[in-house]
């Protein structure tokens, strides 16, 4: 067996192209998280702490595997926001990637889970380059929205079950969070890559610790006293990694199963209109 080139497969001198491997041999999960650099009035961007603040790897719930962290600070800027998150998506070659966005969402008083990317640029305020679209598409041949396959409603209850305050949230708005949202949805759906997307979006710790008293919220107050910032960026940062967990043990479990199912591609004599083997 010949495994020379990526996406050819050569078992005694014959050829099958457009091979991928079938998922069961890989041994790692790659999550492509972000998060964002201040923006507007505001000094600092709590997803900024958050992801630079998770390990490299994370263990994946009942499993052998591990998730591999990448973690990027994504500049809030339409020009320059999306092209890092492509570039190590596309490095990655065929591995399974699970895409986790973060964001801030001032108005909001949980972490809110986002079930649609809409295909618009209508941004309330400039971005970090001074660009201020109106009611234009992200994707011209695109379709105007696209929803996550992770199951939301679940994740929500996981969460909620260990004490977030969280939600499902129906779309991301139409600034740079739906815009990274909608591009990483339609890689995935113009790349055909094994894996998903998913954008949460984080309220201000302030706000955020406030309903949590008035909810009566596990919370650790003395921290709270302290530090209430400090503390709600931990729990926030403990919410992302249960997040990641979860979504890379559902996806492990929804696409293994298929997979371990699927026949062996069959070899085929190498000529110019060879068929391509399905996965």
């Amino acid at each position: 067996m010949d495994r020379s080139h990526p996406n050819v497969l050569k078992l005694d001198g014959m050829e099958c192209i457009n091979w991928k491997p079938p998922l069961t041999l890989y041994t790692l999960m790659h999550c492509i998280v972000s998060g964002f650099d201040p923006f507007g009035n505001f000094s600092y961007n709590p997803t900024q702490v958050i992801v630079e603040a998770l390990p490299d790897k994370l263990p994946i719930p009942g499993r052998g595997q591990q998730a591999v962290l990448h973690r990027l600070i994504l500049q809030t800027c339409c020009e320059h926001a999306w092209p890092p998150v492509c570039a190590v998506a596309e490095n990655l070659g065929n591995e399974p990637v699970i895409l986790i966005h973060t964001g801030l969402a001032d108005l909001r008083s949980r972490i809110n889970f986002e079930r649609f990317a809409l295909n618009v640029r209508d941004y309330r305020m400039p971005d970090n380059g001074q660009h201020q679209p109106v009611d234009e598409h992200i994707d011209p041949d695109g379709p105007e929205g696209l929803r996550t396959t992770i199951p939301l409603p679940a994740l929500a209850d996981r969460l909620s079950s260990q004490g977030f305050l969280c939600e499902v949230s129906n779309h991301a708005g139409s600034f740079l969070c739906n815009e990274v949202y909608y591009r990483s949805l339609r890689w995935f759906q113009t790349t055909a890559n094994p894996g998903a997307a998913l954008f949460v979006h984080f309220p201000q710790p302030e706000t955020y610790a406030e309903s949590c008293l008035r909810e009566g919220a596990a919370i650790d107050r003395a921290a709270l006293m302290t530090d209430p910032r400090g503390a709600m960026l931990c729990v926030f940062r403990e919410a992302l990694i249960e997040t990641i967990q979860f979504c890379c043990a559902w996806w492990l479990d929804t696409e293994l199963p298929q997979t371990a199912s699927t026949e062996a591609p069959v070899a085929k004599s190498r000529s110019d209109d060879c068929p391509t083997s399905a996965a």
